[in-house]
């Protein structure tokens, strides 16, 4: 919920000015930019701009007459894929870069695809070649900034959350609530290096997945998260790292184990709780204690 704001007038260069605000809470020291300013600078260029040409070239030589010195016929149902996906980084590339018209009606099928698939489904493409990169993401629509979200959407984002992490808790042996927190602990005290942990477990183990999934959801476009994050000083390098201390922390204290399923899917369900609690906790959010309750009427 945002916070209300004074309607005090102060005198020019008063404790109220941006300046000092900005000394009281460094929380927000990073000055405030627009879009457009983004796409003028080095940074998009480097994070968005040339990755996108990188992978739009390589797509290409896949399938186009550089091919032809490199490999044999391919599969016709492959080289139609892979086609497919060149044109869609070019098309999406050349529109960007070349006209500023409305958006094609390739960009509203792309709409409607990801609207009509399957929503907030975490995706694993396995380890990066380059260690830190991100791995994972959310199938579903890119949604815009529309404001607040209501307490009903914030309660329903919630719960959705605590379902995906209730299901991978469902889904881990035993092994991995003991073994996996010591091995993260070991990895986060220096005694075991990434590259060893990735070689022995090359899926991730179950702090470092369900951090992930929880960092993922927390900054998905139209989380629940938004607000308790707002003015937060976040780090996508430190951060998972961060939540993956608590999470092991909590998963070496959690008993998920009970006779029946129902009564396991309960306990998992309250893990969940608090292991998104947690989390929040660890990137600087500010969390209430009745998080999950409906708070409306």
């Amino acid at each position: 919920m945002a916070s209300k704001r004074s309607t005090t007038r102060r005198p020019n260069g008063a404790a109220g000015s941006g300046r000092e605000r900005a000394k009281q809470n460094p929380k927000r020291l990073t000055p405030v930019r627009t879009i457009d300013d983004v796409l003028q600078s080095d940074e998009f260029r480097e994070h968005a701009l040339f990755p996108l040409l990188q992978s739009s070239h390589y797509f290409a030589s896949l399938v186009d007459s550089r091919s032809l010195l490199k490999f044999d016929q391919a599969d016709p149902a492959t080289l139609e894929r892979v086609h497919a996906m060149a044109s869609a980084l070019k098309a999406a590339l050349q529109w960007f870069t070349t006209d500023e018209r409305k958006p094609p009606e390739f960009v509203k099928a792309a709409r409607a695809y990801l609207a009509k698939g399957p929503q907030l489904e975490l995706v694993d493409l396995g380890p990066p070649p380059t260690p830190g990169r991100v791995q994972h993401f959310h199938t579903g629509i890119v949604a815009p900034r529309k404001g607040a979200m209501t307490e009903e959407g914030r309660l329903a984002g919630l719960l959705g959350i605590r379902r995906s992490v209730t299901r991978m808790l469902m889904q881990a042996e035993r092994g991995e609530f003991e073994e996996h927190p010591r091995l993260f602990r070991m990895m986060r005290a220096g005694e075991l290096s990434p590259r060893q942990l990735r070689d022995r477990h090359p899926h991730g183990i179950l702090p470092q997945r369900l951090a992930a999934h929880l960092y993922l959801a927390f900054i998905a476009p139209g989380s629940p998260c938004t607000e308790l994050l707002r003015g937060t000083n976040m780090d996508p390098d430190l951060d998972p790292l961060r939540i993956g201390d608590v999470v092991a922390n909590e998963l070496l204290d959690a008993d998920v184990w009970a006779d029946t399923e129902r009564a396991r899917r309960s306990r998992c369900e309250r893990l969940a709780e608090r292991l998104i609690r947690e989390a929040l906790k660890a990137i600087g959010a500010v969390v209430d204690k009745h998080l999950f309750r409906d708070r409306r009427g």
